[in-house]
């Protein structure tokens, strides 16, 4: 297991659905970042993806160290559900960034060299032709 210093503490992340955890080898030492994806009006985990105008994904840690890859028991590795978990080093505040997102919206762990700390994608980027509805009202200034 890798020192992970005195600022930081462990935490342990198991995805819902594996992700790239399964898909992309990471191993202890390597970086991640959290992909956040929410919206600004609503909880996403409550309404789900019915009002697709305000969603955004965007990163919300960066470059997180890997400090323990967690398997899976050899008598769970053959059921569908059963993945990797990870322990990795995170401050105090990304552990709050990262659970109050898990909360409000879904959240997708990818390696850090696949993202930067820009990394932004809004609804309006894919679908086309959607763009929000701007109310204007007597006596405001544009």
């Amino acid at each position: 297991m890798l020192s992970i210093g005195d600022k930081y503490v462990p935490y342990f992340y198991s995805p819902d659905d594996n992700q790239a955890i399964d898909t992309i080898p990471i191993a202890v030492g390597d970086r991640v970042s959290f992909v956040a994806t929410t919206a600004a009006t609503h909880n996403i985990k409550e309404a789900g993806y019915a009002e697709i105008t305000d969603i955004t994904s965007r990163v919300i840690v960066e470059d997180a160290k890997v400090i323990q890859v967690l398997s899976a028991p050899a008598n769970q590795q053959e059921s569908e559900e059963a993945g990797s978990s990870l322990l990795i080093a995170l401050t105090v505040e990304q552990v709050l960034q990262l659970e109050m997102a898990r909360k409000l919206g879904d959240i997708t762990l990818v390696p850090s060299r696949l993202t930067g700390n820009t990394l932004s994608v809004k609804s309006s980027d894919i679908i086309d032709r959607l763009s929000g509805v701007r109310e204007l009202r007597a006596g405001e200034s544009q």
